[in-house]
């Protein structure tokens, strides 16, 4: 989403205080994030390729394949326009529709109020184990695919369950 703009990335493993989705893994950009119809668009439509010169991917496909680990929000800020969409069991939900930012929407997405940007939130059932901030980091610093990513961000990952590590992954 970038494209040749500058900006980086943050991977954050959190606990939370549900029994049911202990762990929440995010991935925040400060990109141009989507809005309420670009979410639909791109995450809760199966199959097509994306036409845009450059893009990775095949229109979220990946992102939407994460669900399978619990359930998946995706939020973000357009324009100065608020929207968030969850996948859970194969369904979705589209809510809010392009509404004005508040302070927690700013502070959930880790945005200024005037940036955008998507954050992507996979609230993890307990039936899966997340592995330690720097297994991950070690994990994508070598992935093939995230190559050419990780060499023109920065990527940082933050795991809170190892007393607030913070690491960036080696460009």
């Amino acid at each position: 989403a970038y494209g040749d703009a500058p900006g980086s990335i943050v991977v954050r493993i959190s606990k939370t205080n549900d029994s049911e989705y202990p762990l929440t893994v995010s991935v925040h950009d400060h990109a141009t994030g989507l809005n309420a119809e670009g979410l639909e668009k791109c995450f809760a439509i199966l199959g097509g390729k994306s036409a845009k010169e450059g893009a990775r991917g095949l229109l979220g496909r990946g992102a939407k394949d994460v669900a399978a680990f619990g359930y998946v929000e995706f939020a973000s800020i357009h324009d100065g326009k608020f929207s968030k969409l969850w996948l859970k069991s194969g369904e979705y939900l589209l809510e809010p529709l392009d509404t004005e930012p508040g302070e927690q929407d700013l502070k959930e997405l880790a945005l200024q109020s005037n940036q955008s940007g998507l954050t992507a939130t996979i609230f993890v059932d307990k039936k899966y184990k997340i592995a330690s901030g720097s297994k991950i980091q070690e994990k994508l610093a070598t992935h093939a695919q995230l190559r050419d990513l990780i060499g023109r961000r920065v990527v940082r990952i933050e795991d809170s369950r190892n007393a607030g590590v913070r690491a960036d992954i080696p460009r």
